[in-house]
């Protein structure tokens, strides 16, 4: 009971405390000063035109009281320049200012109001009695009421008014019974001022009590309409954010889709191109069963030969799409000289371009890129290749520049062109213009769905310009070019041919590899060329190898025999222990 008695008390009395946050403090005298402006002008508005109001009613009394008329002139002037004096404060209330700074706006009220009062103490000591305390106790009643209700104060600035008022009063009351002497002597004269002083000083309490109570009602529901405001914005983040996920999830559903039905697409486009070459195999197998005459066997094994390599363009084209598409490639990143790099490239097709009687033309700056240099020599070689294919007569022009911080590769060719309805749809898996019978000597269709990725993974970018019979251009931006080649990357890759003698007649040969069939197959073939071949079926067997026989001219390892790491670090091992291989 005296627990709630104290709270009691405490929340009539004891001033609103200000919120332990300075900045939701600022935003609540803010909010404040905001909400209560328009009223706050309305009250000195009013107190202007009822402190003009009181002329008229000076005037009134004064005509038919002797008492009074000596003293009317000042008591006219004391009215006209209290309400005067509120016109300046009038004016610094219709600012912007008023309407933001509670600080500012309580200045303005209670210097505009005590002087208010001010000038009504001054009054009851020039008008006679009784009329002093008839007409000037009213305007200072009036002063207290506004300056707690109307203007609106905060309880501590309520607090201070209410204060100085109360000590102007008391000063006002005192000096004002020495001045008259026709005022009431003796107790009743001082029963008469103790009354007038105790009901001002009755009306200061209530008022105190009414703001204080006033400010902690529009604090707590300031307090809740933030709580409420911060809940809804939280909701609000939430709501953006689960929008978000969903979003998110339903484009990765949407990709998840199209990236199934483009498996289902390339499957089904490969699964021709996979069985007319088996189709054949099969065929020319059964030729060397039932005819193995010299003269079949070459032929047949020729054929054979190029049906091997079409499969192992194909299968290696849909190896290199599955690992760009799931992400198990990741770009290098090393500083590359393009220059040399695109140039071997070129040098490349020259043999293949004097059999078609293309020209090549290459326009080459000393330009370099922190890329991978086997993506873009992949690159080069795809837009290269297709042009080729494409262009009947003409020229293929290969020109490499620097624009700001890109790398721009541009190959062009005078071939057949592209339709623009068709432009959009040159980077899909198997998709080949012209080739609706599929035939292999334009390739599988899988060449530039490759350079798409290759070119997406390091960052750049690709477009297409072409017209029907007048050619196409491959413009390729990568990011992150150089003026100052650092690292020439050397991109040639050794193709052995075997249909072909190839020279390495006598060399010595390590095959590394745990798959048998690969093991027979690669030694027949390195045998037939008269190479000194030995297998390995694991890399401890390799490592034997090099302990008994030395280094070799060529070793061949496979990268996943047992696992990437093994096989590396076990041709590592056998380059520190028996040094470079011939």
């Amino acid at each position: 009971m005296k627990a709630e008695l104290r709270r009691a008390l405490a929340q009539v009395w004891v001033p609103a405390r200000p919120f332990g946050d300075a900045e939701l403090e600022r935003a609540y005298r803010a909010d404040y000063c905001a909400q209560f402006a328009a009223q706050r002008r309305l009250a000195i508005v009013l107190g202007f035109g009822l402190t003009m109001a009181y002329l008229l009613w000076d005037y009134l009394y004064s005509a038919g009281d002797p008492l009074f008329q000596p003293v009317y002139w000042m008591v006219f002037g004391n009215r006209v320049a209290t309400g005067l004096m509120l016109l300046p404060f009038l004016g610094l209330a219709l600012r912007q200012r008023f309407e933001r700074d509670e600080a500012y706006a309580t200045a303005v009220l209670v210097s505009g109001v005590f002087l208010s009062f001010l000038f009504y103490c001054n009054g009851l000591l020039i008008a006679p009695y009784p009329y002093d305390y008839m007409y000037f106790f009213m305007g200072m009643f009036i002063c207290v009421v506004f300056g707690f209700a109307m203007l609106r104060l905060r309880a501590r600035p309520v607090l201070l008014f209410l204060g100085l008022c109360l000590a102007a009063a008391v000063v006002t009351f005192a000096r004002n019974a020495h001045l008259k002497d026709e005022s009431p002597g003796g107790p009743a004269g001082s029963i008469y001022h103790w009354v007038a002083l105790s009901f001002l000083t009755t009306l200061a309490m209530i008022g105190y009590v009414v703001g204080n109570l006033l400010e902690r009602s529009i604090r707590a529901s300031f307090a809740r309409a933030r709580q409420l405001s911060d809940s809804n914005e939280a909701l609000r983040l939430r709501t953006d954010e689960v929008e978000r996920l969903n979003g998110a999830l339903q484009d990765a559903v949407a990709r998840a889709e199209r990236e199934a039905l483009a498996r289902s697409q390339v499957l089904a486009a490969a699964s021709h191109d996979l069985r007319q070459p088996l189709h054949a195999l099969s065929i020319y197998s059964a030729v060397l069963l039932s005819q193995p005459s010299e003269k079949s066997m070459r032929e047949v094994g020729a054929n054979i030969s190029q049906l091997a390599s079409s499969l192992g363009t194909l299968l290696h084209g849909l190896l290199d799409v599955s690992k760009l598409s799931s992400g198990a490639y990741v770009p290098a990143r090393q500083a590359v000289a393009l220059k040399p790099l695109v140039s071997q490239l070129c040098e490349e097709f020259r043999p293949t371009l004097a059999e078609r009687g293309l020209s090549l033309r290459c326009e080459l700056a000393d330009v370099s890129v922190k890329s991978d240099a086997l993506a873009i020599a992949r690159v080069v070689r795809n837009l290269v290749d297709n042009g080729i294919k494409y262009t009947e007569k003409g020229t293929i022009a290969v020109s490499l520049r620097q624009d700001d911080d890109d790398m721009v590769l541009v190959v062009a060719d005078t071939g057949c062109g592209i339709a623009a309805a068709e432009q959009s749809r040159i980077f899909e898996e198997f998709y080949q213009i012209g080739n609706r019978g599929r035939q292999r000597s334009q390739g599988v269709g899988l060449g530039l769905a490759i350079v798409l990725r290759l070119v997406h993974l390091m960052g750049g970018t690709i477009r297409v310009r072409s017209e029907v019979g007048q050619g196409s251009a491959f413009e390729v931006r990568i990011p992150g070019a150089a003026s100052q080649p650092t690292l020439a990357a050397g991109a040639s890759t050794l193709v052995l041919d075997a249909a072909t003698d190839s020279g390495f007649g006598g060399r010595r040969v390590f095959v590394v590899d745990d798959e048998e069939e690969i093991l027979a197959s690669t030694r027949t073939l390195f045998d037939s060329w008269g190479c000194e071949t030995r297998c390995a079926a694991s890399t401890d067997a390799a490592r034997l190898l090099f302990d008994d026989y030395g280094a070799p001219d060529l070793l061949i390892v496979d990268l996943r025999m047992q696992s990437e790491a093994t096989s590396v670090a076990m041709v590592d091992q056998c380059l520190r222990e028996h040094g470079p291989f011939a």
